[in-house]
């Protein structure tokens, strides 16, 4: 009998030694950050999955950094994310290939645009451009001579009128 339960005890090690435990370790990130032209905010991770950010930008758009913990690991979500007005949910998933087990982090982030333009001109991909000339020098320079020249007809008319006395 403790043959037999010896046995059963070593079948139930080997079993129980072959079976592959997998899980994603957590914390999946060892940064996650939101990086804007008005500043940067990273997050204490912990045991954290859900952020607030706000974004007051004249961009439009903001640039996820994540760094998993595990070279392996395959982050998808982060990168440049466009953001439209108001509140824009961005999901940062970090998945482990080898048993695709993963891990969702929530990054609310709160976009209010800024009326006012900026100092520098952004294309399409948010990559600065150079300013082209506007012209303005051209316009007021031609709407302060067609006033100029309004105010001396308007002054030769009147002294040619009669009403008119010196």
């Amino acid at each position: 009998m403790k043959k037999l339960n010896l046995l059963v005890l070593l079948l139930c090690v080997l079993f129980i030694g072959s079976i592959k435990s997998y899980a994603i370790t957590e914390p999946a990130l060892s940064h996650l950050e939101v990086e804007t032209e008005q500043g940067n905010g990273a997050f204490n991770l912990g045991s954290k999955k859900v952020f607030n950010f706000g974004l007051s930008s004249t961009l439009g758009y903001a640039n996820i950094i994540a760094t998993p913990t595990d070279p392996s690991y395959q982050v998808s979500g982060a990168g440049k994310v466009n953001c439209t007005e108001g509140l824009n949910k961005i999901d940062v998933v970090v998945t482990d290939p080898s048993d695709n087990s993963s891990v969702t982090y929530t990054i609310n982030l709160t976009y209010n645009g800024v009326a006012s333009s900026p100092a520098k001109s952004y294309d399409k991909d948010g990559n600065e451009i150079e300013n082209p000339p506007t012209g303005d020098f051209l316009n007021i320079t031609l709407i302060s001579l067609t006033g100029l020249g309004a105010i001396i007809l308007i002054n030769k008319t009147i002294k040619k009128s009669k009403f008119y006395r010196v």
